[in-house]
């Protein structure tokens, strides 16, 4: 019986060892679910600068996280906020995922920097996405253009 007994102390103390970060890693899984709930009861209680702010703050705590990515990305997009379109739209582009749009933010942003390098390679990015690839000739046209 006492060799039971040892045997289960033994794999109820290792279960409480392993079970120690998950607990923790559960503790953070929460605020990061309570914020993302907060953004999106700002977003759609007609916040959206509240909303974009929790987006923006959940994404620095899990900059993992493709689902706090695309909502940023969507509500800055539809709420004038380019500085955190672009934020998402990069973390969109590390992860090799995201909107069919992201390419034309970057157009934009390079536009805007007159970096016309920048902004032919986001056309050719653009064009990968077939989506969008009728408009790549046209903004490529833009380019040369503004070069002279």
């Amino acid at each position: 019986m006492d060799r039971i007994i040892r045997i289960c102390s033994l794999h109820a103390t290792l279960a409480l060892m392993l079970a120690a970060p998950i607990a923790a890693q559960a503790a953070d899984s929460e605020a990061d679910v309570d914020l993302f709930w907060q953004a999106q009861r700002a977003e759609f209680g007609g916040q959206p600068v509240s909303a974009i702010k929790s987006y923006n703050r959940l994404l620095v705590q899990v900059p993992q996280s493709s689902v706090a990515v695309d909502r940023l990305f969507d509500a800055a997009i539809l709420h004038g906020d380019f500085t955190s379109a672009m934020k998402a739209a990069r973390a969109q582009q590390l992860a090799e995922s995201g909107d069919a749009a992201v390419p034309l933010i970057f157009f934009v942003d390079a536009w805007k920097r007159r970096d016309w390098a920048e902004a032919t390679q986001a056309t050719s990015w653009l064009q990968q996405r077939s989506i969008f690839a009728f408009m790549a000739p046209i903004l490529n046209a833009w380019v040369e253009s503004a070069q002279g």
